[in-house]
């Protein structure tokens, strides 16, 4: 069965991040509002950011978290609710990097602890802060304000689908479960894949387009096409990923990833480029001419892992 497979090889993870609530509503102002406008209070309401979104340190902070929780989405695979998927070989990667955005979400905290004396001094000023919307008792001690800022990493293995496991119920009915368990888990697995494939599918033509087309003019603009460095170690995240999200044990997809990071990742970025370093004694024009030839070599490469991929996916070139 389909479970007993993924038991082995996938591993089930979430990330979730809290943080200290900065919008209040300020209910008098809200009334006063209402008085003003000849509106019913109860279809409209007044809130007031406590803290100020665009404090650099708050902001620096919450932008961090968010931007983690959209790279851990994209470490991991979608499955059931908030409980995403990953291989057993990629899970030592996820667990690295959850780690990591630990560490650093602490140092962001105490630059906001530091911060926040200056936030707390500012916020009954007129025109600077809340003015006559300011309540002290919006404002609990700083400690809680940092510590409720928390990173939240869990990790459990599949459910197992077990006959056994289900008492007081008949056998039929439990028959019906499972079957019904494990189509989910079929389901689950391909959109899983059709979302890996379009992953580095993407990843793959974007590189292409960036090498083909680089030095094209921008739409009459007189601007030039180009990229940046990323273009390269873009694609050494591509491998990871798609190592990661190989929960079907698939070795032409490891293959696929370790031709990826073989054939893309090893190349000069700068030298794609034709970026002239120091003591480099070619000529402007041998400097162009060998990276287009760079470029069209690792273009190259890259096409033949777009068909590559499409046959690992069963996919018709």
């Amino acid at each position: 069965m389909i479970n007993s497979d993924l038991r082995q090889r996938a591993l089930l993870v979430k990330l979730n991040t809290k943080r200290f609530g900065i919008s209040k509503k300020d209910k008098t102002a809200t009334m006063d509002a209402a008085d003003a406008n000849n509106a019913n209070v109860s279809s409209m309401s007044v809130v007031k950011q406590i803290i100020p979104k665009k404090n650099p340190a708050y902001n620096a902070l919450d932008s961090y978290m968010s931007k983690m929780t959209n790279a851990f989405r994209k470490l991991t695979g979608e499955w059931d609710g908030e409980w995403r998927i990953v291989s057993g070989q990629g899970f030592g990667a996820v667990n690295e990097f959850v780690d990591n955005i630990k560490m650093e979400i602490e140092r962001l905290k105490e630059d906001l602890r530091k911060a926040m004396p200056q936030i707390l001094a500012d916020a009954p000023r007129d025109h600077v802060g809340l003015g006559k919307m300011y309540d002290a008792a919006d404002y609990p001690e700083i400690d809680v304000i940092i510590d409720a800022f928390q990173v939240v990493f869990d990790s459990d293995i599949i459910p197992e689908r077990s006959n056994n496991l289900m008492i007081g119920l008949d056998d039929a009915r439990i028959e019906k479960l499972v079957t019904e368990a494990n189509a989910k888990d079929v389901q689950r697995t391909k959109d899983l894949n059709a979302h890996t494939h379009g992953r580095v599918s993407e990843a793959l033509s974007g590189m292409i387009e960036s090498l083909d087309t680089f030095g094209d003019e921008i739409d009459n603009s007189k601007r030039t096409r180009t990229f940046r460095d990323t273009l390269v170690s873009n694609m050494a995240d591509v491998a990871d990923v798609l190592k990661g999200l190989n929960i079907g044990g698939d070795p032409a997809l490891d293959k696929l990833a370790d031709d990826i990071t073989a054939k893309l990742t090893k190349v000069d970025a700068p030298a794609l480029r034709g970026a002239k370093v120091k003591g480099d004694n070619r000529t402007p024009e041998m400097i162009d001419k060998d990276a287009s030839d760079l470029r069209k070599k690792v273009s190259g490469r890259a096409k033949e892992l777009v068909n590559d991929l499409e046959g690992v996916f069963g996919i018709a070139s």
